[in-house]
């Protein structure tokens, strides 16, 4: 897992984080993608942030569990796609609940890709 923190906050901080053309979706549509140096290619952020939750969120301790949070927030502030909005909302809002203890580390990874 440290490999995928290490590319999101490389990517994170030399701004390779951004909005581009949807590779999926409708034409003149955006979403967050991160572009990769190394492979010079785009790739879309949201199946890759919903992949690493749904591989490895359930064994994070609570400390991981709010710092990938907080990297979601990061990821999908400022983005027009609306699945990247309203999962940078939900990562807000449970972000705050955790620190809050109004939510237990389980719960929250249940919850995070839930419609």
């Amino acid at each position: 897992m440290h490999t995928s923190i290490g590319h999101i906050v490389c990517g994170i901080r030399r701004n390779l984080i951004k909005p581009g053309p949807s590779l999926k979706g409708p034409s003149r549509t955006t979403e967050m993608q991160f572009y990769c140096l190394g492979f010079g290619h785009a790739s879309e952020m949201f199946g890759f942030v919903k992949d690493v939750f749904m591989s490895c969120a359930k064994e994070w301790d609570e400390e991981t569990l709010m710092k990938e949070l907080d990297y979601v927030r990061k990821i999908f502030q400022g983005g027009e796609d609306l699945k990247g909005k309203e999962l940078h909302l939900k990562a807000d809002v449970l972000h705050t609940k955790l620190v809050t203890k109004m939510i237990s580390p389980s719960d929250a990874c249940d919850f995070i890709y839930q419609r």
